[in-house]
């Protein structure tokens, strides 16, 4: 029977406080492994720096005296400015990732929009190629959904390549998801999506409504391309197959903008067809009972 190590008996704060004071105080990945029993793949995940990590770089952190949540905050924003990433910092300062985040959050919120981590998780490199891609694509002014379709990258990872690598020198464009929307900055939290086209000052916005396929672009689901909808048409060819609809595809995704209208309902309209549907219930019934009355 395998005898119950410290490690064992720690609950997960103590176990996280273990790693990074230790990492802190400029111990080696594989010194604090050692140290606890534990492995070095442990402590990487443990320290927030991700399974496989290369050893984090020593950080010159300033001198803090305990408790005092200013000065650190502000020790923060310093190495995140210098190009630090959010687990280095965590390690450095003896904070968790997601504390961090929030600093360098409401940093943000009072005005500092350069509060932010420039680096990636740590160990993790972009692909130069990848990067120029995307760059170029958002210079281009394509939007958010086919420049991810076009470097295999989702749009969150799209989105933080652009953050993290963006000239700062170079004014940057609005980015556009695949709904036709402005997405606003990320150092703009707490402003809502907005439509592309149509704002006016005082107005409403008015979203362009998309054109349906052309009547010829039906083919066998079998035959069907990744550039063409998926949509069905509950219909089949002469060999019996099933046909979708087979319009183009713009932005990434599987469906053409006509029936992407279809698959994908807004709140807004799902709300107002819930109201609908209980109004129309309501008449119902109030027809029912006044027919009864006149019996």
């Amino acid at each position: 029977m395998r005898r119950m190590s410290l490690w064992d008996a720690m609950d997960s704060a103590a176990r996280a406080g273990a790693v990074r004071s230790r990492l802190a105080r400029g111990l080696g990945q594989d010194a604090v492994a050692a140290e606890l029993g534990i492995s070095r793949q442990t402590v990487s995940r443990w320290a927030g720096l991700g399974c496989g990590a290369r050893e984090a770089p020593r950080l010159e952190v300033a001198a803090l005296v305990p408790g005092d949540l200013a000065a650190r905050n502000a020790e923060v924003v310093r190495l995140a400015g210098r190009g630090a990433s959010g687990p280095q910092i965590a390690a450095a300062l003896g904070m968790t990732p997601s504390a961090v985040s929030g600093v360098l959050h409401r940093a943000r919120e009072k005005g500092d929009r350069d509060a932010r981590c420039r680096a990636g998780r740590f160990g993790v490199t972009v692909d130069p190629a990848v990067r120029d891609a995307v760059l170029a694509g958002v210079r281009a002014g394509h939007s958010l959904g086919r420049i991810a379709a076009a470097v295999g990258k989702s749009k969150g990872k799209v989105r933080g390549i652009v953050d993290r690598h963006w000239p700062a020198d170079e004014p940057r464009p609005q980015l556009a998801d695949g709904f036709g929307r402005i997405l606003p900055r990320r150092a703009e939290a707490g402003s809502a999506l907005r439509p592309a086209v149509g704002r006016a000052s005082g107005a409403r916005a008015v979203r362009r409504a998309p054109e349906p396929p052309a009547a010829g672009t039906v083919v066998a689901l079998i035959d069907r391309r990744r550039d063409q909808c998926a949509y069905p048409t509950d219909t089949r060819d002469a060999a019996g197959l099933m046909q979708v609809c087979g319009g183009a595809i713009e932005d990434g995704g599987a469906w053409c903008a006509w029936h992407r209208r279809i698959v994908y309902v807004s709140p807004a309209d799902r709300a107002r067809e819930a109201a609908a549907r209980e109004a129309a219930v309501a008449q119902a019934i109030g027809v029912a009972q006044a027919a009864g009355g006149a019996a």
